[in-house]
Order: C-alpha cells, then sequence, then structure tokens
C-alpha cells in the first residue's frame, strides 16, 4: 500500500518535514516514492507547501494520506511548541479542581492526631525496652579479661 506521509528533516529540536509518497513498509526517513511537498514548524507554522496537482494525482491512483497530512493539507493542524511544563499544569489544574471542603481538612487533621497518639505509645514502649535493656547491663558486674 502507498502511503503520503511525513518524513523528518533538520536537526534536533529543530524539525522540519517533507511530504513524500512512500510504501507504508518502508521506514520512516526511508525510502520514498516521490517528494510532494515540506513542512517547516519552526520558521512558519502556518506555511505548508506542497504540489497539489501531485498529491490529487497519487490520492486518485490509490494512496492514502496519514491523518498528519490530511491535517496539515486541509489547513486544520495547530502547531503548538513542545512546552515541558504542560503536563505539570495539567496536573496542577486537576489537583485544585479536587479541592476538598474545610470540614474534610479538620477529619484529616483530627485522623492525624489519633495517628500521632499511636505513634507516641510506640515510642514509649521503645523507651521502655531501651531502659530494660540499660538495667540489665548495669546487674552484670564486669569481667576481668586481664590474666
Amino acid at each position: 500500500m502507498v502511503k503520503i506521509r511525513l518524513t523528518r528533516k533538520g536537526r534536533k529540536n529543530a524539525p522540519a518535514y517533507r511530504i513524500v509518497v512512500a510504501d507504508s513498509r518502508a521506514k520512516r526517513d526511508g525510502k520514498f516514492i516521490e517528494i510532494i511537498g515540506y513542512y517547516n514548524p519552526t520558521e512558519d507554522p502556518e506555511k505548508v507547501v506542497y504540489k497539489k496537482e501531485r498529491y490529487d494525482y497519487w490520492i486518485s491512483v490509490g494512496a492514502q494520506p496519514t491523518k498528519a497530512v490530511k491535517k496539515l493539507i486541509s489547513g486544520n493542524y495547530k502547531f503548538e511548541p513542545y512546552n515541558p511544563d504542560a503536563k505539570k499544569d495539567e496536573e496542577n489544574e486537576t489537583d485544585e479542581s479536587n479541592e476538598t471542603p474545610e470540614n474534610d481538612k479538620v477529619e484529616n487533621i483530627d485522623n492525624q492526631t489519633t495517628q500521632d497518639e499511636g505513634n507516641a505509645e510506640n515510642t514509649d514502649k521503645t523507651e521502655k525496652k531501651e531502659e530494660k535493656t540499660d538495667e540489665s547491663k548495669e546487674d552484670k558486674p564486669e569481667e576481668n579479661t586481664d590474666k
């Protein structure tokens, strides 16, 4: 099957794409049949250049355009530069929308105090154990190892 798709060109963090006609089994940046256009989002995100007559010819022959190519050619694609903080911002927005009412916060504080009281009991037990071990060491006489 023949596809009309994008191949990536350009350097790291500065992509440029060719619109090519290629066999669907070929690699993304591999062998292609014909270059019919290009798209450079870093230079001018609105500008897509392609040969309309060649595109129409390949469509009539049975080539299938990919979703990305369809969007580019129809003009529905909007380029958005990569923003590494965007995912974090989305998470923060969802956290803010899931805030709990004041009464729930009070209950959470109460639960923490009961847990703290339980921890206090545990610390008292460990302190008692330490005291017992110290007392048992004091009861034993020291052995003289000098011979």
